[in-house]
């Protein structure tokens, strides 16, 4: 593990820009520009496929997919664009 020294100011400088960061997401979230996630179900329906077809889907990497807390999720804009790909 590397450290690297910096001084309080720029520690105070990168929270704050951090803070900001969060601050921005949090006001995107609350105007109703949240994404959408849909579960293995849903986009099975979504897509028209069988669920263990999705599964294979990800195992083999084939679609974009995230894992939270051991649950596979799919970002509906990302399945969009993989499906105007195709």
């Amino acid at each position: 593990m590397d450290f690297i020294a910096a001084s309080e100011q720029r520690i105070r400088e990168i929270f704050g820009e951090e803070f900001s960061k969060f601050l921005k997401a949090s006001s995107l979230l609350k105007e109703g520009s949240q994404k959408k996630y849909l579960s293995v179900k849903e986009l099975s329906a979504y897509l028209r496929l069988s669920v263990p077809s999705i599964y294979k889907k990800v195992a083999d990497d084939e679609i974009p997919h995230h894992t939270i807390n051991a649950r596979i999720l799919f970002e509906q804009s990302e399945i969009d664009q993989w499906i105007a790909q195709k």
